[in-house]
């Protein structure tokens, strides 16, 4: 990503926020080579093409500015990374969840029998199915945010080789 500061991240953020579209787009151009590395990286395990996973990466990045809270004082690019990989993430879900068979599958649970835990299943429905964060996914299952982040590259990578 672009070097600014974080004074400036935090002013470019509440800018747009107030509806200030130079400030969207100069956050937009701030993300934009984290969202290209994302794309072409997804790329290597996926037949997808580059303008999905980039396109999903971007909508991660637009649905950041009216969350992000600039009064927590954390950079814009850190928090925005997180949700762009999972919107990268998820499409990757989606993807390997639709070409498990042909059927259309009702949720997580039927697509995904006796290949997960449990614990497992419904951790990826609580971030895929059910858009929550990882903070949120670790309260509801008992353990931290970094540790659902942790788990989740590797429950994906069970789910490309399945």
């Amino acid at each position: 990503m672009a070097k600014v500061s974080k004074e400036r991240e935090l002013e470019l953020v509440a800018l747009a926020q107030g509806g200030d579209e130079r400030a969207w787009n100069e956050l937009m151009r701030l993300v934009h080579p984290y969202a290209a590395r994302l794309a072409k990286d997804a790329l290597v395990t996926d037949v997808a093409s580059f303008d999905d996973y980039y396109q999903e990466a971007m909508m991660g990045a637009v649905q950041c500015v009216p969350r992000f809270d600039v009064k927590r004082n954390v950079r814009f690019r850190t928090f925005c990374a997180l949700r762009m990989r999972g919107a990268v993430q998820s499409q990757h879900l989606e993807r390997t969840l639709a070409s498990t068979d042909d059927k259309q599958w009702a949720s997580i649970d039927e697509a995904l029998p006796g290949m997960f835990s449990e614990r497992d299943r419904m951790i990826l429905s609580l971030r895929f199915e059910q858009d929550m964060t990882m903070r949120e996914i670790g309260k509801h299952v008992g353990c931290s945010e970094s540790r659902i982040s942790q788990m989740m590259p590797k429950l994906l990578k069970r789910l490309r080789n399945h």
